[in-house]
Formats: C-alpha cells, structure tokens, sequence
C-alpha cells in the first residue's frame, strides 16, 4: 500500500469518525448516492470535505488537487471496505 493511499485512507476514516460524533444538517444530506460504511450511510460531500481537510492538515506533503463539477454518478452506495477499522 503506497503512502498516499494510506493517507486518503486515514483521512477518509477519520472524517467518518467525526461525522459519527457530530451531527450534521439536513440540508447537508445526499440527494443521490451516499457513502455506505459499516452498514451506515454518509453524505459523500461531507465524507470528502472533511478527508480533504484533514488531509491538507495533517500530511502536507500530499498534493491534493481540489475537485469541482464533473458527470453524476449513478450509483446507488460508494462502499468503503469494512476491513478498516476507525
């Protein structure tokens, strides 16, 4: 596993971490697709701000581009692997 899979990894289990001790909005909620993790389901733009921030802050040395727009996903669930443990 290369380091910045790991990273992203960290980060995206560590914004789900959060989102499990913080409530959110509803406005916040998915219209469309959530991210499904342990059989709960997260908004995916909350998942990605939050491991996006994180990353940013705590491993600089990763380039992180910041993506905007782009082709709706037809997916019903984005899983993440449940051999993960937060």
């Amino acid at each position: 596993m290369n380091k910045e899979y790991k990273f992203w990894r960290e980060s995206i289990l560590n914004a789900i971490s959060y989102l499990d001790e913080n409530s959110w909005d509803n406005k916040n909620e998915s219209t469309d697709y959530n991210v499904l993790y342990k059989n709960k389901n997260y908004p995916p733009k909350l998942v990605f701000k939050g491991a996006h921030e994180y990353l940013i802050k705590n491993h600089p040395e990763i380039d992180v581009t910041i993506p905007g727009g782009g082709i709706p996903v037809s997916y019903t669930h984005l899983t993440l692997p449940t051999i993960y443990s937060v």
